[in-house]
């Protein structure tokens, strides 16, 4: 997950939601999922790790199962924690370096708790292969999903699901979700839901964040003014 303001948590719906596809794989009935689906849309609690075991609580405020993404409000801020700004996807170019920020699954088996500290976080980096817009493919898991996409090298495991996924500059352009179905493309590739899906979210239901463009229009460089020379009267010999 991380920050789009100083209050707010972007992060991949499939990382804070039970989904009716993970019901019917576990073999529910449909009573049995109709329980399970009344339980969890009003018991569940969420918490955003600080460093080890310090939490923040946090409150689910909408998600998309379809383009996997949610939007999380922090019940208080983390001063130590800075936001990151959005790029739109729009003008991301095939052959661009990214980044994938996270905590794959084979280094998160060594914690327990969710003790983790920023020096935990792992970066992985390749490039943007194709920005390929709306498209449908499956998870490895045979989920279906239709949403923006950008195909990328980044090796994106289980535990980097939800994290950002930036450029040179640290902008975010997309969520890492993980390698689709090697029925659907290469499995060499994986897959980030492109960030713009999110603006337009946050756009459509009010909420703040901060874009590349904005971050570049606040560098002004200013030169001090030359100021004239003060003319010294003289008087005629």
């Amino acid at each position: 997950a991380f920050l789009i303001n100083d209050d707010y948590v972007i992060t991949a719906a499939h990382c804070v939601r039970f989904t009716e596809y993970e019901a019917n794989q576990y073999g529910y009935t449909l009573e049995e999922e109709n329980k399970v689906f009344g339980l969890l849309k009003t018991e569940p609690t969420y918490s955003v790790t600080v460093e080890r075991d310090l939490t923040v609580g946090a409150t689910l405020i909408n998600y998309s199962e379809n383009m996997d993404f949610a939007i999380l409000k922090l019940d208080q801020p983390i001063p130590t924690r800075k936001y990151l700004t959005l790029r739109d996807s729009a003008s991301v170019k095939a052959g661009e370096n990214v980044y994938s920020v996270g905590f794959p699954a084979y280094y998160d088996e060594q914690h327990y708790d969710n003790d983790y500290t920023i020096d935990d976080v792992t970066v992985k980096g390749g490039i943007v292969s194709k920005v390929q817009g709306m498209s449908e493919f499956s998870y490895s898991s045979g989920q279906k999903m239709k949403m923006d996409v950008l195909t990328t090298t980044c090796n994106i495991s289980g535990g980097d699901s939800g994290g950002p996924m930036v450029d040179q500059d640290g902008n975010v352009i997309g969520i890492s979700i993980a390698s689709p179905s090697s029925n659907d493309v290469d499995a060499s590739f994986y897959i980030a839901s492109a960030i713009d899906q999110v603006m337009r979210a946050c756009d459509n239901l009010g909420i703040e964040y901060h874009t590349a463009d904005e971050a570049e229009a606040a560098v002004v460089v200013t030169e001090a003014p030359t100021e004239a020379p003060t003319e010294v009267p003289t008087e005629a010999p």
